[in-house]
């Protein structure tokens, strides 16, 4: 465990999610037509936010990241490298939660959007 970090807020903010979901205050809505990568949104919902997208590879022999930016904090990334003539059958993905009122942001290096989804 990181010095000084406590796990309990996140803990918190899962179980309010889930109850969210239980009783379907919130869904899970495609967003792909609305969202582009490198770009910051910010959570006007009041509530936290779940986002997930997954990225694919566009360019062979090179590395491609993704990483969620949240409240200008960059939060979870992922990346890996190319091999080939066929980086299209690289696809990433990460999900993050999104406080509100929280900018949110899907930085990646290289690649084309494949999905975007929210639950809001």
């Amino acid at each position: 465990m990181l010095a000084g970090f406590s796990a309990l807020p996140l803990k918190k903010s899962f179980s309010a999610q889930l109850a969210r979901v239980e009783k379907g205050a919130q869904t899970w809505q495609g967003l792909m037509a609305s969202r582009a990568i490198n770009t910051t949104y910010i959570n006007t919902t009041g509530k936290t936010i779940m986002v997930s997208a997954s990225v694919s590879g566009v360019v062979a022999n090179s590395t491609l990241a993704l990483a969620w930016t949240i409240g200008g904090v960059s939060s979870i990334g992922i990346s890996v490298t190319t091999a080939g003539s066929t980086p299209a059958n690289t696809t990433l993905a990460a999900t993050a939660l999104v406080p509100p009122g929280a900018s949110y942001a899907l930085l990646v290096t290289q690649g084309s959007l494949a999905s975007w989804a929210e639950l809001r």
